[in-house]
């Protein structure tokens, strides 16, 4: 610079520095830079202010922090100390700041920075109190500034895990658990279209986060379609038949983290409905398939065309039911609800068999 410190100290009143710069290539602003400065002669009576801190006061961690770096900016040059008790003197503080103080070399953009590491966070609200002194080149105490007030800041270590309340595929009108052993999902062609749905809670902000998915054969996280809150939701529309695995990652803005997994077959139903029992219930005769399905019956043929047959349900079931005549053979066939139909008869009931049952 070619100024020294004690030089402005001892200039008062206004005076305006210009500058000119250089690059590497000689090139050179032809128009000075001016900076106006203005230094009162009168006794600095005003303590070191805070003009800037970072992270910002109130800053959240994920949960299990014990510790979190913090820098402060002041308008001048001071020393800092903290303290997690509140109304101490500066001289009492317990934690010492570490400062820089030079006037000309250690200002950054928000002022002259001092940085720690604040220690033995705790879940929940840990609360610190700053105080600084300025003039740390001043010999005489007396004619230092202190605060007096404290300066507070907060930081808030989560205190309940991020956690994922439910996983579901609906399909079809229907829910399915598929972190439940088992989980199936039947239809009669594919692909299939299902909505895989997580509900997450808990965490830094009573669930809001991002969820993701990923499949065993890739080390590709993919981001829901919908998220960024508690309730998340992704589409797939190219569901085949076999079995699958989908990991789900879930992780708030802090960073905390939860896991599960979406286990599930898909199955295509190509076979037609079985009856598994035959019998006489009252004055009817009583048909169990091994489906829900919807079944016909007809006195002469099995050939005949569903809708020109009897209905023994009034919607999918897998118990039917119709009127009992000992003098008849009912011809029964069913159809499910994926439209696969007995091509004959699904089972032949003649009455007076099941007379003594």
């Amino acid at each position: 610079y070619g100024i020294e410190e004690n030089e402005l100290r001892e200039k008062f009143g206004k005076f305006d520095l210009f500058i000119r710069c250089k690059d590497a290539n000689e090139n050179f602003n032809v128009e000075e830079y001016v900076e106006n400065f203005c230094i009162n002669s009168e006794p600095d009576e005003t303590a070191p202010t805070i003009v800037e801190m970072t992270p910002k006061d109130g800053q959240k961690l994920k949960l299990g922090s014990n510790e979190s770096y913090l820098k402060i900016y002041l308008k001048e040059p001071a020393e800092c100390r903290y303290d997690i008790n509140p109304g101490k003197g500066y001289d009492e503080m317990q934690n010492i700041m570490q400062c820089k103080t030079d006037v000309l070399e250690d200002a950054e953009n928000f002022g002259w920075p001092c940085e720690t590491t604040l220690i033995g966070l705790n879940s929940g609200e840990n609360k610190f109190y700053i105080k600084c002194r300025d003039k740390p080149w001043e010999g005489d105490i007396n004619l230092r500034n202190t605060n007096v007030e404290d300066r507070e800041y907060s930081v808030f270590v989560t205190d309940k895990e991020l956690k994922i309340d439910s996983v579901k595929i609906e399909f079809q009108d229907k829910e399915v658990d598929p972190t439940i052993p088992g989980a199936e999902l039947k239809n009669g062609f594919t692909p299939i279209e299902i909505d895989l749905k997580v509900k997450t809670s808990e965490g830094i902000e009573n669930g809001k986060s991002a969820c993701y998915y990923q499949f065993p054969y890739s080390s590709q996280k993919i981001l829901f379609g919908s998220t960024f809150s508690d309730m998340h939701s992704q589409k797939f529309n190219q569901i085949l038949s076999g079995s699958y695995e989908i990991k789900i990652f879930c992780e708030d803005e802090i960073k905390n983290s939860a896991e599960s997994n979406a286990n599930f077959t898909v199955i295509i139903d190509s076979t037609p409905p079985q009856v598994v029992r035959a019998y006489k219930e009252g004055s009817q005769l009583t048909l169990i398939t091994n489906e829900d399905a919807e079944c016909y019956y007809d006195f002469e043929k099995c050939n005949f065309e569903l809708e020109k047959g009897k209905p023994m349900t009034s919607a999918f079931s897998t118990k039917h039911k119709a009127p009992w005549n000992k003098d008849k053979t009912y011809h029964v066939k069913c159809s499910d609800i994926f439209d696969n139909e007995n091509s004959e008869c699904a089972i032949k009931v003649a009455a007076s068999e099941l007379l003594n049952y």
